[in-house]
């Protein structure tokens, strides 16, 4: 399978929510923190690869968001153990 482009990277971290500030930096999507020091803060950052993890931490979230405002809500979620 061959690596998504630069343009297919951008467009999924804007769809997460990524916000461009100028060249290659991004301000994180609202909500999400990163710390220094111990003290969180909105970072500018530069894009982040595109992995299982931060799949899950930004993109996976912004989903179930979409999914349940439409009316549609999977099974997995209707179970008393979620």
């Amino acid at each position: 399978m061959k690596e998504p482009t630069h343009k297919e990277q951008k467009e999924l971290w804007e769809w997460c929510g990524f916000t461009p500030i100028e060249g290659r930096w991004y301000r994180l999507p609202e909500g999400f923190f990163e710390r220094r020091d111990g003290v969180p803060f909105n970072a500018v950052t530069p894009l982040p690869p595109i992995d299982l993890n931060n799949l899950f931490e930004y993109a996976v979230p912004i989903a179930l968001k979409i999914i349940t405002e439409q009316g549609y809500c999977p099974p997995i979620m209707k179970s008393p153990m979620v």
